[in-house]
């Protein structure tokens, strides 16, 4: 079952009410990320709750691996058309859980399409930095 909030999202993101997902970079990811940069040229990035945040494409034409999670899977697919990203959708098992994974076919962005709650402990060590 997933986490009763998800439901939350999903009625705010079909409100269209929701202010988060600017259509410019983060000025706080713009001022540090070169800093960050300077530590590791080649990240892989986690972004929960990803949205269709542009700071993900951003990062991802620098060079680094992105990672997101999305539980409204409207708003996964509205990040790729609106980024004119081609993509492939797959469905994987991940921890007990069936979600649809979206990977760019040009860039290094993959989003998972699920619940936060249940995706969090099959990742583990696995990311330089969590945005």
């Amino acid at each position: 079952a997933s986490h009763p909030r998800l439901a939350t999202w999903e009625s705010i993101y079909a409100s269209d009410e929701y202010h988060w997902n600017k259509p410019i970079i983060s000025v706080f990811l713009l001022d540090k990320f070169k800093e960050i940069e300077k530590e590791k040229p080649s990240l892989n990035i986690f972004v929960p709750l990803c949205g269709k945040s542009p700071d993900m494409l951003w990062m991802a034409k620098r060079g680094h691996c992105i990672v997101g999670i999305e539980w409204v899977e409207e708003v996964v697919k509205a990040f790729f058309e609106e980024s004119h990203l081609e993509y492939n959708v797959e469905v994987t098992d991940v921890g007990g859980s069936k979600m649809a994974v979206y990977k760019s076919s040009s860039l290094p962005i993959t989003i998972y399409c699920g619940d936060f709650f249940a995706f969090k402990e099959y990742l583990l060590g696995v990311f330089d930095f969590i945005w």
